[in-house]
Order: structure tokens, then C-alpha cells, then sequence
């Protein structure tokens, strides 16, 4: 469909180092942002973040670019 942009995904991970409460935050198309929610949702092997020694769950907002080849 010839759509390129950059989509921006925000979520949590929590205490365990599961994601959690992954949401567009700044979206580009609708078929582009459901790739992304689905590419964000597959990561796994986070470690929670820490503060005064217990984990805490902390939010990112990653950036994801979808550029045509060619």
C-alpha cells in the first residue's frame, strides 16, 4: 500500500519482566500499528527494573520505522 512511517509504541515491564499495557502512542496506519503492537508484544527476556534493591515496574516508548525496499 506504500505506506511508510515511523510508529510509536509505549509499555510496561513489570516486576517479573513480562510486557504489559503495550499501546500505540503515536501511530502512523492502522495495519502498520497492529505490527507493531504484534512485534512489540513477542519480545521477551527483560529483566525488571530496579530501585532501593525490588524490582519496579518501569515504561519505554520505542520507536518503530517501516520503510519500503527498493
Amino acid at each position: 500500500n506504500n505506506i511508510t512511517g515511523v510508529v510509536y509504541v509505549t509499555y510496561v515491564v513489570d516486576k517479573d519482566g513480562n510486557i504489559t499495557k503495550v499501546e500505540i502512542a503515536r501511530g502512523v496506519h492502522p495495519s502498520l500499528d497492529n505490527e507493531a503492537l504484534r512485534v512489540v508484544k513477542t519480545i521477551t527476556g527483560y529483566k525488571p527494573g530496579r530501585q532501593r534493591g525490588k524490582a519496579v515496574p518501569v515504561e519505554f516508548t520505542i520507536p518503530i520505522r517501516f520503510t519500503l525496499a527498493g
